[in-house]
């Protein structure tokens, strides 16, 4: 059975940019029946979240589970690479 991961996207929720990651991130995932959680945490509403989980910047992914927690800063473009970096999908 696989595991669940659990993932959060740190950004302002009404910014379209967040929205497309959103979807290239969900599709992936999907795609590739990978079993998930997505949140989207909106800095500007969530600031003692954003101060305890460290967000000096965004957007920001961090996969919080299973361990160990990766977290990764800026381009978030090319969803499958991001989810190869997080060790979510398998490099090849």
């Amino acid at each position: 059975m696989s595991e669940k991961y659990q993932i959060n996207l740190f950004a302002i929720r009404s910014l379209i940019k967040t929205r497309e990651i959103v979807a290239n991130f969900q599709n992936c995932l999907i795609e590739n029946n990978i079993d998930f959680q997505l949140d989207i945490i909106d800095v500007m509403d969530e600031p003692q979240l954003t101060a305890d989980y460290k967000i000096l910047a965004t957007p920001t992914l961090i996969k919080v589970a299973p361990p160990p927690r990766v977290k990764v800063v800026g381009d978030l473009s090319n969803a499958k690479k991001v989810l190869k970096m997080m060790k979510i999908l398998r490099a090849g």
